[in-house]
């Protein structure tokens, strides 16, 4: 029972350790970023019993409702933890999984195709991905 509990605690701590890490990878201050956690295991508690995958929209909006009406809770705080919930549910769960792999992209094919387009056919790249360079380049970027 005990060691059960443990597994459970170690997993839970890995996955929250792994979304912190997303939210850094999506431009979060290293300082700020607890903060976006805290707000993702206030959202689990929020709803105990429902797992995270299981949640509607409108689960997310009541929480943001119920946060709005908190004592000593700022519009700031509530636009944060908006921002946590954003993240983790349009980044971090579409890629995390149990076991530490990344899951790929479902559009993994689309990338593959636009990135085999060579600037001779007349297209370039118009974007970035928030974090790309950081993550692509982080060398030189600490240098």
């Amino acid at each position: 029972m005990i060691e059960e509990s443990q597994k459970r605690s170690t997993a839970s701590q890995r996955f929250w350790d792994a979304f912190k890490a997303c939210v850094e990878d999506n431009r979060v201050r290293p300082d700020r970023a607890l903060f976006y956690v805290k707000w993702g295991q206030a959202f689990v508690n929020f709803l105990p019993g429902k797992r995270l995958h299981d949640r509607s929209r409108q689960d997310i909006e009541a929480f943001i409702a119920d946060l709005g009406k908190r004592p000593g809770i700022e519009d700031w705080q509530v636009r944060q933890a908006e921002h946590a919930l954003k993240i983790l549910y349009e980044t971090f769960l579409s890629d995390y999984s149990p076991d530490g792999m990344i899951k790929p992209a479902p559009d993994t094919e689309k990338r593959k195709q636009a990135s085999s387009i060579t600037p001779e056919a007349g297209a370039f790249r118009d974007r970035v991905v928030p974090g790309e360079v950081e993550r692509l380049f982080p060398p030189w970027l600490m240098q």
